[in-house]
């Protein structure tokens, strides 16, 4: 058996998410990928949730799968960027920034609402989203990508 570690493996299996995506984008003439992690659902008439399960093409991305709301931004070039829930709450605590070692990888941005922050977004022209719920549908703005 190999004695390969999960950091490699990990960085290895986001390198071929990273590709398989840069061609699908190309393809589909997108800019970048947005995919949001879900959310619970409520319950009728009432302030409770069912349990959380977290959106796949989210979790494929990365290894949250206990916080909602997070959303994986993703444009060809740049390292996969991740608006990693964390609300200000009176009632729940928010869960805490991940540190382990796969998070190198990535860029986390904590913040406390993902569909209000700023500049964290695609800044090219057209994205692709994903996830139930998701408030980032899609992302249009005039194109600049050159013809060729």
């Amino acid at each position: 058996m190999l004695n390969v570690s999960l950091d490699t493996l990990y960085e290895d299996h986001l390198r071929t998410m990273m590709q398989r995506t840069d061609s699908a984008l190309e393809a589909a003439k997108f800019d970048a990928l947005v995919v949001h992690a879900g959310a619970a659902p409520l319950l009728f008439l009432d302030d409770q949730t069912y349990p959380y399960k977290v959106n796949p093409h989210f979790k494929a991305w990365v290894p949250i799968i206990d916080n909602p709301q997070c959303v994986l931004i993703y444009a060809p070039g740049a390292r996969p960027r991740v608006l990693f829930h964390q609300p200000n709450d009176y009632w729940h605590k928010p869960a805490r920034l991940p540190r382990e070692s796969w998070t190198h990888s990535i860029e986390l941005i904590p913040t406390a609402d993902p569909r209000r922050r700023r500049g964290a977004g695609p800044s090219s022209a057209e994205s692709h989203s994903s996830g139930p719920g998701s408030a980032l549908r899609r992302i249009r703005a005039p194109r600049k990508r050159a013809q060729s």
